[in-house]
């Protein structure tokens, strides 16, 4: 555990959109930080082991927009991925490995970019068990928001699949594995501002395809952190929870 609280920045809006992670009993912090003319994209160990710096953090990204930053790991590495402004006015998402101890060969490492289209949003990425890298985010189809996943195998990319299927406003994705099953849950604002929720099990087939099968929460207006209990081991037998039904 932390000894106390500890300031990770400071400053009127200077800092916001911390995510935290934790490996092999470390507390990682990543979050996006105003430095007065650029927005950088910030990580930190929050709990060092003994004789090492606790006060430097490292910029792994910066430029007119990097938020919406998150944290998972491998097993060995850690993986930050976030989601950048580029000078053309591009929003991608993007995602480098960074050692456990936050060592790296250069200013800036090499970025991953798993997106080629124009305005990418709220990534959320985790491994499962096998090493396959899931990515989901939302993206503006030109109409409305979406919200689509893509896989990683063998270090390349797979196809794009779209999760929402409404005419609502797709976003606020969560991830989570239960088992060998990997799980999403995102929100849709319908057009009349009622709010639904769905999950979907991913499912990989043979030959690399993948399967989905979106089920949507009724009510969910009511219970607006229902998406984040599908991540409690208690919730992993949906039937058991408390919340809405699925319709």
């Amino acid at each position: 555990r932390l000894d106390g609280p500890e300031e990770v920045a400071s400053g009127p809006g200077k800092a916001f959109m911390g995510d935290l992670h934790v490996m092999d009993g470390e507390i990682y912090i990543v979050w996006s930080e105003w430095n007065g003319d650029r927005w950088e994209l910030c990580l930190k160990m929050l709990k060092r082991s003994a004789g090492t710096d606790r006060e430097n953090h490292l910029v792994l990204a910066y430029g007119q927009g990097v938020f919406h930053g998150g944290i998972t790991d491998d097993g060995d590495r850690l993986l930050v991925y976030w989601d950048e402004l580029d000078e053309s006015g591009r929003n991608l998402i993007q995602c480098m490995f960074v050692n456990r101890n936050l060592t790296i060969q250069r200013e800036r490492p090499e970025a991953i970019c798993i997106s080629d289209k124009c305005r990418y949003y709220r990534p959320v990425m985790a491994f499962d068990r096998t090493g396959m890298l899931f990515a989901a985010y939302d993206y503006f189809d030109g109409a409305v928001y979406v919200t689509a996943l893509k896989i990683q195998r063998n270090g390349t990319w797979g196809e794009e699949v779209l999760l929402s299927r409404g005419d609502g406003w797709a976003s606020d994705v969560s991830m989570a594995l239960s088992g060998n099953t990997m799980t999403v849950s995102w929100q849709e604002i319908q057009p009349k501002g009622m709010v639904n929720y769905w999950f979907t099990d991913i499912l990989v087939l043979t030959g690399g395809t993948i399967s989905v099968n979106p089920v949507k929460l009724v009510n969910a207006q009511i219970w607006y952190a229902w998406n984040r209990l599908l991540q409690l081991p208690s919730c992993q037998n949906r039937a058991g929870c408390p919340g809405p039904q699925v319709q």
